[in-house]
């Protein structure tokens, strides 16, 4: 069995995606990562030894028992979304960071849950930032039809609470954040 790890910072946009088997870590990301991972070490061949970095690209991957289906997003030059799903079941939609919410619609299926960066709380995001705040994030859930929404990403002196009420206006199910080491599970099918 395979875990996944979804929404890794391994210095580039929060578009990574890892996956441990047989004792090594498989890394799908933008190209460049390994040496930008490099440059973040300052050591020449640090990625190659320890990770198997593979480019990510749009469509739909097999990691183990996952399908994980990516797909761009406003943010950077190549900046991924993901859906992660077990058979046929619900998933996890992840945002990684974005500009647009619309860039997610066509990842997300209905009763999906949905893991996405809430940068700026309760709005209004600057006209120059790429990044979304809490009622982009609650009319997408609402439109998509997703299960529950999972924030993430909150800048610093911006109000949790009131980010999650700016979510709820706009979506009935279930919202909340996500901390460092929570856990999701997909329910299998």
């Amino acid at each position: 069995m395979s875990d996944l790890i979804v929404g890794i910072d391994l210095g580039t946009t929060n578009s990574e995606v890892a996956a441990f088997s047989g004792g090594r870590v498989r890394v799908l990301g933008p190209a460049g990562l390994d040496e930008r991972l490099d440059g973040l070490h300052a050591e020449p061949g640090f990625a190659a030894a320890t990770l198997d970095i593979e480019p990510m690209s749009v469509g739909v991957r097999r990691i183990g028992p996952f399908a994980v289906e990516a797909a761009q997003v406003a943010h950077t030059k190549e900046s991924y979304a993901y859906r992660v799903s077990v058979g046929e079941g619900s998933g996890l939609v992840y945002s990684g960071d974005c500009g647009r919410a619309e860039d997610l619609d066509a990842l997300i299926r209905p009763g999906d849950a949905l893991l996405c960066e809430v940068s700026f709380g309760v709005g209004p995001v600057p006209t120059d930032a790429a990044h979304l705040a809490g009622p982009d994030v609650g009319s997408l859930a609402a439109r998509t039809g997703a299960g529950r929404v999972l924030l993430t990403h909150l800048l610093m002196r911006r109000d949790r609470a009131a980010t999650i009420a700016s979510v709820e206006a706009l979506f009935d199910g279930p919202v909340r954040f996500v901390d460092p080491g929570d856990r999701i599970e997909l329910p299998a099918t």
